[in-house]
């Protein structure tokens, strides 16, 4: 008679071959700071959810993933991570079959490719704008070839998959699935003023500005242009900007120095906050005690927003968004969490941002509505059904 340790063991190992085998490769994961760094955690985690998960990811990933996980570290640097990825990857591969490699941008497509040279595995990668319109020539000559290749891509946004489409991915090979985020529930009034406490907020009404100040933000342009004549007409309204200069991100274009410039010209001075980066739970706090968000985009060369995580993470905690619609942030936003904007229209911009201050619509209520399409189970259900997908269609043709 078999031993009841005995079955356990043989039930274990049924259980395992029946879980789809998953190899995730990314440099975007935390410790490094970011929305794309939270959209690789929550997918990942997803995918244990009925997949054994191996990941290559940058280095001090491991802590953030759960202990069952197989994880290898390397530099999160392109061309170290790149290299040290690629023979990562093969090395897991001649030790254990995988039913699908992910990628969590176009940096790791040749990743991807090699793995399905060699080991016949096939691919999956996450676009999310930028991976296809970076302009430097070895990007376009390298990974944008590997790219083309893939077997699948999901892309953020509908714009990101005109810009798949434009850059030569076939139509059938993406599938638009539009970030996720949390539903957190909303802090109260001692919350928020603690928050403003610890972070020496000093206005008692602020706009919020969230996200890497790179050029294609514009937020020193919404600085020279919006903000004197909203503070003019609201003079208790202060701005509060959260991030900083992108360090980790391919195009590494800070307009930090043009946005202190135009504080400094315009004696805003005393209107506008530093807080840099701040982590997930003080944010969302932020979030909550902002009046409104601002995401005032400016048409950039070589660069794109591929969807504008921040509006959705923003109405998840009750508060709207404006912006001017470019990107693919028409995804993320509709008149129930905010206003789009045509580009550089700045009147009308500060015109929605005035109606939203003397309290007209949207509400809290409208814009946590509006972020419920976006939450996690709805993101991994979406996710799994693109992976069983492939995974059954390459176990079809290699029969």
């Amino acid at each position: 008679m078999m031993s009841a340790d005995a079955t356990q063991i043989r039930q274990t190992s049924a259980t395992r071959k029946s879980k789809l085998q998953i190899l995730v490769v990314t440099r975007n994961l935390p410790p490094l700071i970011g929305g794309m760094e939270r959209l690789l955690l929550n997918l990942t985690l997803g995918l244990a959810d009925d997949c054994d998960v191996t990941v290559i990811g940058p280095r001090g990933c491991r802590e953030f993933l759960p202990a069952q996980f197989a994880v290898k570290e390397a530099s999160a640097n392109v061309l170290p991570f790149l290299v040290a990825g690629t023979a990562m990857a093969i090395n897991v591969c001649r030790k254990q079959h995988f039913d699908l490699v992910v990628g969590g941008s176009g940096i790791a497509a040749p990743v991807l490719a090699t793995v399905n040279r060699i080991f016949k595995v096939p691919s999956l990668v996450l676009l999310h704008g930028l991976d296809l319109v970076f302009d430097h020539p070895l990007y376009q000559g390298v990974f944008l070839p590997c790219i083309r290749r893939v077997n699948h891509a999901i892309v953020n946004s509908e714009n990101t998959r005109q810009l798949a489409i434009q850059a030569g991915l076939k139509t059938d090979s993406i599938t638009v699935v539009n970030p996720g985020t949390e539903l957190p529930q909303l802090p109260d009034s001692q919350q928020v003023a603690a928050f403003k406490h610890t972070f020496n907020v000093p206005f008692s009404r602020f706009i919020l500005f969230v996200g890497r100040i790179t050029p294609r933000k514009g937020l020193s342009v919404f600085i020279k242009v919006c903000l004197p004549k909203i503070i003019k007409n609201h003079p208790d309204i202060g701005l509060v900007i959260v991030g900083d200069s992108p360090t980790n991100s391919l195009n590494k274009q800070s307009e930090l120095a043009e946005v202190m410039s135009e504080i400094n010209v315009a004696d805003l001075e005393k209107h506008v906050a530093f807080l840099g980066h701040i982590d997930d739970s003080d944010l969302e706090n932020c979030f909550a005690a902002a009046e409104l968000q601002i995401l005032p985009l400016i048409e950039t060369a070589g660069d794109v927003e591929g969807f504008g995580m921040v509006a959705v993470e923003a109405a998840a905690c009750g508060t709207p968004t404006v912006a001017f619609r470019l990107g693919g942030v028409a995804d993320a936003i509709s008149s129930d969490s905010g206003a789009l904007i045509a580009p550089g229209d700045y009147s009308a911009m500060s015109d929605a941002v005035g109606t939203i201050l003397n309290g007209g619509y949207p509400n809290a209520d409208s814009c946590r509505k509006h972020a419920e399409r976006f939450a996690w189970p709805q993101y991994h259900a979406q996710v799994r059904s693109v992976v069983t997908a492939l995974v059954n269609s390459a176990q079809r043709s290699a029969n």
